[in-house]
């Protein structure tokens, strides 16, 4: 997390998207469900900077749950339209 968040520093994101739960709880240091917190934005203080965190759920999980592809386009849509204001 450490290595993630000082390059994070670096380039000064305005948005990070986590893949999966562990990635997201640790970015958010929070034990949340992902089920719970996916495709909302989080603010977080990176540094002297502050980005957006996004949660998504892991591309395997879309994958081996065919029900889920429609429930991580509506996250992605949220983001592009975040993305477009910028």
């Amino acid at each position: 997390l450490k290595a993630v968040m000082s390059i994070a520093e670096y380039l000064r994101p305005q948005i990070i998207v986590t893949l999966g739960a562990k990635s997201t709880q640790r970015v958010l240091k929070s034990n949340d469900r992902l089920t719970m917190v996916h495709g909302q934005f989080f603010g977080r203080k990176i540094g002297d900077f502050s980005a957006q965190i996004v949660p998504l759920f892991h591309p395997s999980i879309i994958e081996t749950n065919q029900n889920m592809k429609k429930t991580a386009w509506i996250d992605m849509q949220k983001i592009m339209k975040v993305l477009k204001k910028i």
